[in-house]
């Protein structure tokens, strides 16, 4: 449901029954009002016309009542002309005139003078006499009341000079006349409430149309930032706090977008990366893997271990000179830049690189004197069998049959020199292993790599080459 309509179904109902108990309210009391507003100007008008006529004409009219002629008389038209403009000014009087009220006790009173109406009475008219006329007449004071016949009817006294009751003034109005005024008026009422209710939908569907357009709009940007089009910028006119809403809306989208361009460019490096990574793990394999487990020598054994890696590092290569049987060369050289620039050092400038050179030269049956050269801040370790101790290579260190050399890379260097706990790891794999063959104790250490980088949070790859002097067959 539009929200239009909501705010119709809402305020519509709500408003009516308001507009229809008001004009309920206000009907009643101009009803009231106009009641009493008659019966006062009623009452006037009987007390007004009661003050123009005094004792003396009363007295004239009361004698000549059977008169045919009265009604020629200079008197009777001078008072007939009276009533006939107190009736033209106040058009809403049924019949106005004057009483004799002398025969109370028979009941009757004699009409003298009326206001010359084709359907009043004539003068001279005996009328039966009302309740209310009576009351006046006992009471001396003015009544108006609704009578039988549905008319609002007013009596007021006439009084001689010993201010005794000689005569009444009548004065009636039709009630159909008042209920016609009120028709009127309600008419009125109906119009005003249908014309304020009319303003009142005008008005809400404006307000409705302020709201649900400015909202309709941003709706429909916020579709169009999710399908991506980013360039659109949402452009809404309304209140304040739309205006504010559709800003923040179209600084959101410059975000999303710039967002995931960086997510775009960041897949767009990490796939690169990975696939960096990979590439080099391929040629480490050639360059250091391979070449090491190609390696045979009937006194030495070679085997390279190395832990996984997700960054970019630098890489290894191992390079081995044989002089027939008895001297061995080995070269171990690290890049100093990371990813394919380091592979390609090793390929163009091998000066650039970190080389750790090892010599093995037999001297004797059986022993092998090892000495090196380093340009990196690693040295070789070698675990000899006799004094059970893994320790840096000296110059010139003899070596005998279940001997073994260690050759690392600097981040692997860093964390045998660095944390004992991890020296006695190694230490304690070769001394239990190293009788179990190469493979056996290889493997070991390549397990305490893999602990060492998940404990320590390490990035670059543990590398080292472990060199095994053959038993004699």
């Amino acid at each position: 449901m539009k929200i239009k309509t909501r705010l119709l179904l809402l305020f519509l109902p709500t408003i009516l029954t308001i507009l229809l108990s008001l004009s309920f309210i206000i009907y009643q009391t101009w009803h009231h009002d106009l009641l009493s507003h008659y019966k006062e100007d009623l009452l006037t008008i009987v007390e007004s016309t009661a003050s123009l006529i005094d004792s003396e004409n009363h007295s004239f009219l009361l004698k000549h009542s059977k008169d045919p002629s009265l009604t020629d008389h200079p008197r009777y038209i001078y008072y007939s002309e009276k009533l006939q403009k107190i009736r033209k000014v106040t058009p809403s009087l049924s019949s106005l005139y004057v009483s004799h009220i002398q025969e109370i006790n028979e009941g009757t009173i004699q009409r003298l003078l009326a206001d010359s109406e084709p359907n009043q009475r004539a003068p001279g008219e005996r009328i039966p006499l009302e309740h209310d006329e009576e009351i006046v007449y006992q009471t001396k004071k003015s009544s108006v009341s609704i009578s039988k016949d549905n008319t609002l009817y007013a009596v007021a006294p006439i009084f001689d000079k010993h201010n005794e009751v000689i005569g009444l003034i009548s004065a009636d109005i039709s009630l159909n006349f008042i209920r016609h005024k009120e028709l009127h008026s309600l008419w009125l009422i109906f119009i005003g409430a249908l014309f304020a209710s009319l303003l009142i939908v005008v008005a809400v569907a404006c307000i409705a149309n302020n709201i649900s357009q400015p909202i309709e709009a941003l709706k429909n940007g916020a579709i169009t930032l999710a399908s991506g089009n980013w360039k659109k910028k949402i452009e809404v006119k309304g209140p304040k706090e739309v205006s504010e809403l559709a800003h923040t809306l179209n600084t959101m989208g410059d975000c999303l977008k710039e967002q995931l361009e960086r997510l775009e460019e960041n897949a767009l490096l990490r796939e690169k990366m990975i696939g960096e990574i990979e590439c080099i793990k391929i040629l480490e394999r050639s360059f250091f893997n391979k070449v090491a487990s190609h390696f045979w020598h009937p006194h030495i054994a070679l085997k390279a271990l190395s832990t996984e890696s997700s960054h970019t590092h630098n890489s290894l290569l191992l390079h081995i000179e044989k002089n027939e049987s008895k001297e061995i060369t080995l070269s171990l050289l690290e890049s100093v830049k990371k990813g394919f620039d380091g592979m390609y050092s090793f390929m163009t400038s091998r000066e650039e690189n970190k080389r750790l050179t090892l010599s093995l030269k037999m001297s004797k049956k059986n022993e092998w004197q090892a000495s090196f050269d380093t340009q990196t801040s690693s040295l070789p370790y070698y675990w000899t069998k006799r004094e059970k101790n893994l320790k840096p290579l000296q110059q010139n260190t003899s070596l005998f049959p279940e001997d073994s050399l260690l050759l690392t890379n600097t981040t692997l260097f860093s964390m045998l020199q660095s944390d004992k706990a991890t020296m006695k790891r190694f230490q304690r794999v070769f001394a239990h292993f190293s009788n179990e063959g190469l493979d056996h104790c290889s493997s070991l250490l390549l397990n305490e790599c893999l602990f060492l980088t998940k404990r320590h949070h390490i990035d670059e790859p543990l590398q080292a080459l472990i060199v095994e002097i053959k038993r004699s067959l």
